[in-house]
Formats: structure tokens, C-alpha cells, sequence
């Protein structure tokens, strides 16, 4: 899919193929659609999906990880690709990739217990590099106000 950056046309078929993914292994689906003001701004069309494996169990655990990806690269060597989306492999797309093949497990093999897994949307779109002193001082600055 490419960077999951909320807004983007890979985030939202990431999106649609995780909450099709996590249904074909069973579990009952809820997508969380929200709009989310950005610290800069943006208007973040986020969505959190949760997926419930045998939802009627009143003992549960729950699994989480985030599933969208940095829409910048600021700490990347290479000057000319700081301001470049991330595809996110190792941060974000880990986790899920985890969570996706434990949402298999589960379908093969039910636990006692219920599981809920999560992948939460919008973790990664924080501060730029360069802009986290003056964001930093501007909070120090309000809180001694």
C-alpha cells in the first residue's frame, strides 16, 4: 500500500483490507471513523479498527498496535527525503503484521478467553523534526502562564 498516511489513497485501501482481512479470519469488525485536528491543522480522517474474537466472553485480552505510517522522514540521512512518507515496514506495519497472524492463529485455534485487537490510526502523524523546539518552548511558555 505504500505509506499509510491518513488522507492518502493507500491509507484507505490498507484500511479496507485490514477490516476484510481481520472479518475473513472471523472476528466481528467495528471501524471507528473519526476527524481528527492535527496539532498543524489538518483535518485527520482516522480510523481505528477493532476486531473481536468470540465477542460474547466477558474475560478478554487485548492487543494493540498502530497501523498508519509517518508522513514525513525527517530523521532519514539523506536531507532531500526529509519531508517524504514513510512506508512504515518496521514502525506500525510490524505490529500489524503480528496482530494479523495471531487473528489466524485465533480463527484456527479459539482461546478460553476473548480477544480484542486493535490497530489504532493516527499515532504517527506528530511534530516535524524542526519544528519540535518551537513547539517545546511554546508549551513550556503556556504552562508557566
Amino acid at each position: 500500500f505504500g505509506p499509510r498516511v491518513p488522507n492518502s489513497d493507500g491509507h484507505k485501501a490498507c484500511g479496507d483490507y485490514l477490516e476484510a482481512k481481520l472479518a475473513s479470519y472471523g472476528a466481528a469488525v467495528v471501524s471507528q471513523n473519526v476527524d481528527i485536528t492535527a496539532y498543524n491543522g489538518d483535518v485527520l480522517k482516522a480510523r481505528n479498527i477493532i476486531a473481536q474474537f468470540q465477542p460474547e466472553k466477558t474475560e478478554r485480552i487485548l492487543l494493540c498496535a498502530h497501523w498508519d505510517s509517518r508522513p514525513w522522514a525527517d530523521s532519514d540521512p539523506d536531507p532531500d527525503k526529509r519531508y517524504t512518507p514513510i512506508d512504515g515496514a518496521n514502525d506500525g506495519g510490524s505490529g500489524v503484521g503480528a496482530l494479523l497472524e495471531i487473528a489466524r492463529q485465533l480463527s484456527l485455534n479459539p482461546t478460553e478467553l476473548g480477544i480484542d485487537i486493535i490497530l489504532f490510526d493516527a499515532e504517527d502523524y506528530g511534530l516535524h523534526e524542526k519544528d519540535m523546539d518551537k513547539y517545546y518552548h511554546l508549551h513550556h511558555l503556556i504552562k508557566l502562564l
